[in-house]
């Protein structure tokens, strides 16, 4: 048994702990691993904390424009209830 583990480790992962020192290079892999996916969640969710922000900084940047627009549509809307003829309203 200990011959068929020999022979899947990669060579220099025995060193001179045996199969021990070989598993413990497996964990640092996976604990590598970790890190690095990790670091991409946290990347990701930074991003996604920043798309509301982004998302209400334009938000606010459209206010004043429509709040023009709505002024405006009001304004045309008592103009022509001015030259409306009776009755139709």
């Amino acid at each position: 048994m200990a011959n068929a583990v020999k022979t899947c480790v990669p060579r220099g992962q025995m060193g001179l702990l045996g199969f021990n020192a070989w598993k413990h290079g497996w964990a640092i892999t996976w604990l590598a691993a970790f890190a690095t996916e990790n670091a991409e969640l946290r990347q990701q969710m930074a991003v996604a904390q920043n798309s509301p922000m982004e998302a209400a900084i334009d938000a606010g940047h459209l206010h004043a424009p429509i709040e023009a627009v709505q002024v405006e549509r009001d304004a045309r809307r008592i103009e022509a209830e001015r030259f409306e003829p009776p009755g139709l309203g």
